[in-house]
């Protein structure tokens, strides 16, 4: 490991909506561990800081390779990511210890998208086959693969707070989305959950963090476990059709939420979560 250089850091004063940047000049779905650490993976790093951007590092997995989306184990020990190695053409996800930076392959298989259970038993993941995905689940420590979803366009799966279901996106046409919700033990039990893609638990199951596509921007909205309505937390301002919000992650207490943004510079940007 060793300390980086980033184009801006976190402690800058609120933007009129109360987003905070934290991470500037890199860009991916961030994931924010239980000891409040946020990392994300941007080229053949991992860069990881403090909520409030300081205490900055990287992680260059080794063999090199180009690092999307990871996820933390729920003791904050272990990053899960999806890795893609230039010599195979091919995605793959591997595990790096956080501290001692020791990279391990996980799953020998064409996969991204990975996201471990709260109970830390599985791993959901999307496995990519011909002109299709499919959702699958694998346990943490190794073993047979699960299809939870059967071959579409699906992606994106992330857990519910029980360890119970996996909420996943369903791209349809005209860029239109879904987030659908399938029972890890009875596969049949699939439901809708709300329109919108790259869902987000509140760890303790209060609300759920979605994205919709609002024109041509996606803004960020927090919908009420027990009511389903939705509320937007984070939107693109009027005549500001480049600024997104995207793949949102939750602090461990759950009153702040992070997420990948494209305004004035892309990076990582967190805002507080009123009750």
């Amino acid at each position: 490991m060793c300390l980086i250089l980033f184009l801006g850091c976190g402690g800058e004063e609120p933007e009129a909506d109360g987003v905070i940047p934290v991470l500037l000049g890199v860009g991916g779905e961030p994931s924010w561990s239980s000891k409040d650490v946020i990392a994300v993976g941007f080229g053949p790093y991992i860069y990881y800081c403090d909520p409030y951007g300081k205490n900055k590092g990287d992680i260059k997995p080794e063999p090199k390779m180009e690092v999307y989306d990871l996820d933390w184990s729920p003791d904050g020990e272990t990053i899960i990511y999806e890795g893609y190695e230039w010599t195979e053409n091919k995605t793959k996800l591997y595990k790096v210890e956080f501290l001692g930076g020791r990279t391990s392959l996980f799953l020998d298989q064409h996969a991204g998208d990975p996201t471990w259970s709260p109970d830390g038993k599985f791993i959901a993941y999307t496995k990519f086959v011909t002109h299709a995905e499919i959702i699958c689940i694998v346990p943490a420590a190794g073993g047979e693969t699960i299809e939870l979803v059967s071959p579409g366009d699906v992606s994106d799966p992330d857990w519910g707070p029980d360890s119970e279901n996996v909420f996943y996106t369903k791209r349809l046409p005209d860029e239109k989305f879904e987030i659908w919700a399938v029972n890890v033990k009875d596969k049949k039990k699939k439901k809708f959950v709300t329109e919108g893609m790259d869902a987000a638990w509140h760890p303790f199951g209060e609300r759920l963090a979605i994205v919709r596509k609002v024109g041509e921007a996606y803004d960020i909205y927090l919908m009420d476990a027990a009511t389903g309505r939705a509320t937007k937390f984070v939107g693109t301002p009027r005549g500001e059709s480049e600024w997104w919000a995207l793949e949102p992650t939750w602090s461990p207490k759950g009153d702040w939420l992070a997420f990948h943004g494209i305004r004035e510079y892309f990076g990582i940007y967190k805002k507080e979560v009123k009750q």
